[in-house]
């Protein structure tokens, strides 16, 4: 065989190669664009709708790029058209990052997740689906919390809102407008018992219904975590719902406080995830009639290991009442 016959067969080799590099990164190219990131996946990381509009661009310019790509092949197009291409696509998505990067949610994991993977190299040959970090669906967290939302429930038929309650010894009665007032007016109960043991009440919620009712931080003189205690409070028939206050419940609503738009959560949910062995759970059943308060210690699977009983309800209720901004209802009990 001829020098020149042998080179020949190299140079059609290498270009069958190349041709076929060029049409597999064509497919996933095509596979790629079809599973670019959702306006909720943008959201998520921080993403405003103006440059949610320049990333769905870079994900076309990167499937007309691979379009380009094998027509340039078989037209033998030259080098410096494709050099032409490339170089906007890297100077847009080099923007995408600045601007990313002056946001607080920004993390270069999901970038390089969202971004860097599917630009790939020249071609673009990237091999796999994008995936998208784990501890993304904020917004479906907060359907299922929708859905696992307990419910005040008894044997006997629901109360009818306003509802008036009498507390205690307090002498007086008070009246919620829902359901939801009469939480709050639990979650401030358990707040005037524990604040004056020194703990501090930190920002924990999703939003004003979901997430954990209360995270209660004890801190030493140096400003470091010496106990935190997740509390969920109920009032009167109020039960825990179907895997509240479980470890691998907390752990979710802990990933969604994570990602949450105020730095405050964010840094409540750190102290969580980085002191794992400070981290005590209680549920706070506070009965309003009788004005005594249950305390019990959860284990991982939210069962009842140990209870204390206060009965503090009636004189936090009177001091309350008789300030002068209460804040509830109060209606003289009847003598």
């Amino acid at each position: 065989m001829s020098v020149n016959l042998f080179l020949e067969y190299v140079f059609w080799s290498v270009r069958i190669i190349i041709g076929l590099i060029t049409l597999v990164g064509l497919f996933f190219a095509v596979r790629i664009y079809q599973d670019k990131i959702t306006f909720g996946e943008a959201r998520y990381m921080g993403i405003t709708k103006v440059l949610f509009f320049w990333v769905n661009i870079i994900y076309g310019l990167v499937l007309f790029e691979a379009v380009y790509g094998v027509v340039s092949f078989f037209l033998d197009l030259p080098l410096w058209t494709d050099i032409s291409l490339i170089l906007p696509i890297l100077m847009l998505l080099m923007i995408v990052y600045r601007e990313l990067k002056r946001r607080e949610k920004f993390k270069p994991v999901r970038f390089r997740y969202l971004f860097l993977i599917p630009l790939g190299i020249h071609g673009p040959v990237t091999v796999g689906k994008i995936v998208v970090p784990t501890e993304y669906p904020v917004k479906k967290l907060i359907q299922r919390s929708l859905k696992e939302t307990p419910t005040e429930t008894s044997s006997r038929k629901a109360p009818r809102y306003p509802l008036r309650n009498s507390v205690g010894d307090s002498g007086y009665e008070i009246e919620f407008p829902n359901p939801h007032s009469k939480g709050k007016f639990g979650d401030s109960l358990t707040a005037r018992r524990l604040t004056p043991q020194g703990y501090r009440k930190e920002p924990s919620k999703l939003d004003k219904i979901h997430g954990i009712d209360g995270v209660y931080v004890q801190y030493y003189d140096n400003g470091s975590p010496r106990e935190i205690l997740i509390v969920e409070s109920k009032v009167d028939s109020g039960k825990l719902g179907t895997k509240q206050m479980t470890d691998e419940r907390i752990a979710e609503l802990v990933e969604g406080m994570l990602v949450h738009a105020d730095p405050k959560v964010r840094r409540t949910g750190e102290l969580i995830r980085e002191n794992p062995g400070l981290v005590h759970k209680e549920l706070w059943h506070h009965y309003l009639a009788s004005g005594k308060t249950t305390v019990s210690r959860l284990d991982a699977e939210a069962k009842e290991t140990s209870v204390k009983t206060y009965n503090y309800i009636g004189s936090a209720t009177r001091k309350r009442c008789e300030s002068s901004n209460p804040g509830i209802a109060c209606i003289a009990a009847t003598q």
